[in-house]
């Protein structure tokens, strides 16, 4: 698995044996790694251009106010301009992510799974349609997160229910999305006298 995923899942099975409440507020610091880690990893597959797109993604999401704005900014990399200048290999994850998927395939039944997290919270939510793409899992995301960490205050009783969907659908996200599972992945840092450190997150290529 990508190394700061199996620290996270660490940090995780700690909070499960502590209470459901720190097992939901590390299952949502885990989402927001794993989407935060996505679209980092999308918008490095961006080709420079004249219009510095790629820097234009970059300079939004270091100032970003919000989750929201990640999950925005990889609709507009998927289905907008900016996709015309994904490299070549990346155009696996791009059809993962916007393909429309089936129940039982699993970015459906991972986007169900937060589905049932928002439901639980609020009964009004728009039906699920019988086909999604992988892309609707990040705006899923962010809208539980505002619901939750960003602007709501959970009963014990709600926290209890979301947390095995939640769970769900971050596990299901990362076994199968390709960038984290076929990708090679390196930490670079760049230290004083110019010489780099190099640190390996994902070299096995295999699932």
């Amino acid at each position: 698995m990508f190394l700061p995923f199996e620290k996270m899942k660490l940090r995780v099975e700690i909070a499960r044996s502590d209470s459901d409440t720190a097992l939901f507020y590390d299952l949502m610091h885990y989402g927001e790694m794993i989407l935060k880690f996505a679209v980092a990893g999308i918008i490095a597959a961006i080709h420079d251009d004249r219009d510095r797109t790629r820097y234009g993604f970059m300079y939004r999401l270091l100032r970003a106010s919000g989750i929201g704005d990640w999950a925005s900014s990889i609709d507009e990399i998927l289905i907008g301009p900016a996709a015309q200048h994904l490299s070549n290999a990346a155009r696996i994850e791009q059809r993962e992510l916007t393909i429309k998927c089936n129940s039982g395939e699993w970015q459906y039944d991972s986007i169900l799974a937060l589905y049932k997290c928002i439901e639980t919270l609020d009964r009004a939510i728009d039906p699920l349609s019988n086909k999604v793409d992988g892309r609707k899992w990040f705006s899923y995301f962010a809208n539980l997160r505002n619901k939750t960490k960003g602007h709501g205050a959970l009963s014990g009783e709600s926290i209890s229910r979301i947390c095995p969907y939640l769970e769900r659908s971050l596990n299901i996200f990362v076994m199968n999305f390709s960038l984290f599972n076929n990708r090679q992945w390196a930490y670079v840092y760049r230290n004083l006298s110019g010489k780099y450190r190099i640190s390996v997150l994902r070299k096995n290529l295999t699932k």
